[in-house]
């Protein structure tokens, strides 16, 4: 900046960079000494600062909400697992919410009523209705998985309405994926040191386990810790980093076809994403990084074929990151051997078939398959115990707010769907599940032949491995990181037919439906009905 801009620029721009600076260096001096004590003050005033910006402005409200949601974990360690933290990015995606629908400013606005939104409505009321079942032992539990289920819902919305032309996508895209650089090399610095980084000594009781799991190779007896990164938990770290390997992909591909700038910067990113999955030991989350390479490729394949010159930009990118990427495994191998080796060998002797301690059948199929007959042992399992009875973050529940504890919950997702909501409720999941699956398909169909459609098929494919596969062995759509992303990327996707014919025209205060991509949105989703705006 000049110095003549800098002496037209608002004062107030100035501060706000002094006290900015000021403040991140107070933290980084709490964080080495110790002193957690300094660092609520310092929360305090960031969350005034973030809450003042996302009320001025929900745009940038809703970036300030991801980063805050996938940091929140970091605080959390320091402040002793303190519920106040946990609770703060609610409020930042309520004030989000508030600030979008109370904005004066033209913003996009969806005039039709996707399908999947009335099996959703019945999907809420059901799940209402479940808060005041007899067999729930206190209602906190029904606000607990209302919460969980359908608290980040308006993000369908606003992420809708973020995407009002390419500039936005851009932005959105760069944005996540320098957030997803960043936990990934924490998470390989803490692979490759041995011990957990940014982490007081004495973690609270409630995620000390969680933060730092070691694991051993069953055979060759090889001990290591699986990273949490910035997370609490390593299930959490190696959830988000599917996700980030996913949008990765997608931004990579978009960025590349485009010709954009900074495109090779992402290249570096998506290294760091997958050599973080290799360190971070979560097989789940490596099993999914294959498969999902492999459908990408059939899926994008007769795209590829159909443009030459695309079909080159794309394999300079493979190339450029396969060639970091085995360079990035020999730098680890010469310089950190241990830390690779032990993840090699306990991937290799519980993940190839030939390894006698070989466990992926028992992982992706008997165990899910034992865990959901537990459900029948519950003698109230036909109309379940009431919504949230076995939610993650039920313990804080019992703790805090002294309610009686449930005595259920197992380790699937369709099995705690029916535990808590009965049969009707997995049907009506499954039911809007689908129906939003379909029309997610219609969308990437319409985008075919662009440089959207990689992007949109990567969002259509999160969206199938949340409702489906991660229901059936995990927690599924409670992870609020996964349920947040979920949304957001779906209104994402439903705003991707309009970029097919450049920026977005200007909209009014009521909303205008866009001429041509309208007509594509109306002919996908549906019925035309106005949505609340």
């Amino acid at each position: 900046m000049s110095v003549q801009a800098f002496q037209r620029a608002k004062p107030g721009a100035a501060v706000a960079l002094m006290i900015t600076v000021l403040a991140a260096w107070f933290l980084a001096e709490a964080i080495l000494q110790g002193t957690s004590y300094l660092l609520v003050p310092l929360a305090v005033f960031a969350a005034v600062i973030v809450l003042l910006q996302t009320l001025k402005d929900w745009r940038k409200g809703v970036l300030f909400f991801l980063t805050w949601m996938l940091f929140e974990d970091l605080a959390r360690k320091y402040l002793g697992n303190n519920m106040a933290v946990y609770f703060a990015k609610d409020v930042l995606a309520a004030a989000c919410c508030l600030s979008f629908y109370a904005a004066r400013t033209p913003k996009r606005i969806l005039h039709t009523r996707p399908r999947f939104v009335l099996l959703f409505a019945c999907f809420f009321f059901w799940s209402l209705l479940e808060v005041f079942n007899p067999n729930s032992p206190s209602l906190w539990y029904g606000l607990l998985g209302l919460k969980l289920y359908f608290g980040y819902a308006p993000l369908f919305f606003l992420g809708y309405a973020l995407i009002k032309n390419a500039s936005d996508l851009r932005r959105f895209l760069a944005v996540n994926m320098v957030i997803a650089a960043l936990i990934s090399l924490l998470g390989v610095a803490q692979a490759a040191a041995g011990k957990t980084l940014l982490s007081p000594a004495e973690l609270a009781p409630d995620i000390r386990e969680l933060g730092s799991l070691m694991r051993t190779a069953p055979i060759t007896g090889e001990t290591f810790l699986r990273p949490p990164s910035v997370f609490v938990s390593d299930g959490r770290y190696g959830s988000y980093l599917l996700l980030a390997l996913l949008l990765g992909l997608g931004a990579t591909t978009y960025f590349f076809l485009q010709r954009l700038p900074r495109r090779k910067w992402l290249i570096g990113a998506m290294v760091l994403i997958m050599a973080a999955i290799l360190l971070s030991a979560v097989r789940g989350t490596l099993m999914w990084a294959i498969i999902t390479a492999g459908v990408f490729i059939l899926a994008y394949a007769p795209e590829m074929r159909s443009k030459g010159a695309h079909l080159r930009r794309i394999g300079t990118a493979i190339s450029a990151t396969a060639l970091l990427g085995i360079s990035s495994v020999v730098f680890l191998s010469v310089y950190y051997p241990e830390a690779l080796n032990s993840r090699v060998a306990f991937y290799r002797q519980t993940l190839l078939p030939s390894s006698s301690k070989f466990e992926l059948t028992a992982r992706i199929w008997d165990y899910p398959v034992s865990e959901f007959r537990k459900v029948f042992t519950f003698p109230n399992w036909p109309l379940g115990y009431g919504t949230g009875t076995c939610s993650l973050g039920a313990q804080y529940v019992t703790r805090i707010l002294g309610a009686a504890p449930s005595g259920i919950g197992i380790e699937s997702g369709f099995g705690n769907l029916i535990l808590e909501m009965g049969i009707p409720g997995l049907m009506l999941w499954l039911a809007w599940s689908c129906t939003l699956l379909v029309a997610e398909w219609k969308v990437v169909h319409q985008l075919r032949g662009t440089a959207l459609f990689p992007l949109g098929f990567i969002i259509f494919w999160f969206s199938l491995i949340t409702l489906v596969p991660s229901m059936l062995s995990g927690l599924g759509i409670e992870n609020f990181v996964t349920n947040a992303y979920f949304f957001l990327l779906t209104g994402v996707l439903f705003s991707l037919p309009a970029l097919r014919y450049g920026d977005l025209p200007a909209y009014s205060d009521t909303g205008v439906r866009e001429k041509a991509a309208g007509a594509d949105l109306h002919r996908v989703l549906g019925k035309s009905m106005p949505l609340p705006g």
